[in-house]
């Protein structure tokens, strides 16, 4: 839960909010004044939570939310009347004054929302790139006595540093181990 933005015109306002969030554990990773600085934040992380005021130097909190459908969860702290004036299903919301356990609460389910929505994006492997991993590892670890992580790290490096997807560097460890056997 480290890809947290708390955003608000005023200083005053971002750093009671984010002494509220740290003081229970919740680590704020961005502290932003306008709308901008907002969406540059939650690009650069790849997706997050907002929490913010109504309106921003440059943009109202329904406008910011409207930008970040789908990359962001915006949490929009406001008087019950400015919640009321922008009724709005694209973030969520609390009244102020807010208290911390409430505030907290609420960041903790929008992290695990989150969550879940990542767990459902990401790309899996097939089987068949999973039993080409299984079986690479098998044998790194006969041939080169190291343990299961080990091997798994070794897969990945050579993958990582050569750009190439981890079940084609399994297939081309598993080539090369199976010709030095002949």
């Amino acid at each position: 839960m480290n890809r947290i933005v708390v955003a608000f015109e005023s200083e005053k306002s971002i750093n009671f909010i984010t002494e509220m969030l740290e003081s229970s554990g919740i680590t704020v990773r961005y502290r932003c004044r306008s709308g901008g600085e907002v969406i540059r934040s939650i690009n650069y992380m790849g997706g997050g939570i907002v929490i913010c005021g109504y309106k921003l130097h440059d943009m109202p909190a329904s406008n910011l939310a409207f930008d970040l459908e789908n990359s962001a969860s915006v949490l929009v702290l406001a008087k019950p009347a400015q919640i009321e004036l922008c009724d709005n299903e694209i973030f969520f919301s609390l009244p102020t004054p807010v208290n911390r356990s409430m505030l907290c609460g609420s960041v903790r389910m929008l992290a695990q929302l989150e969550e879940k929505h990542l767990q459902k994006t990401l790309p899996r492997r097939n089987k068949d790139k999973e039993e080409l991993l299984k079986k690479a590892k098998a044998l790194l670890m006969e041939k080169e006595n190291i343990s299961e992580k080990e091997a798994h790290r070794l897969i990945q490096r050579k993958s990582m540093d050569t750009c190439t997807e981890m079940a084609v560097v399994a297939q081309y460890f598993i080539a090369m181990m199976e010709k030095y056997d002949e």
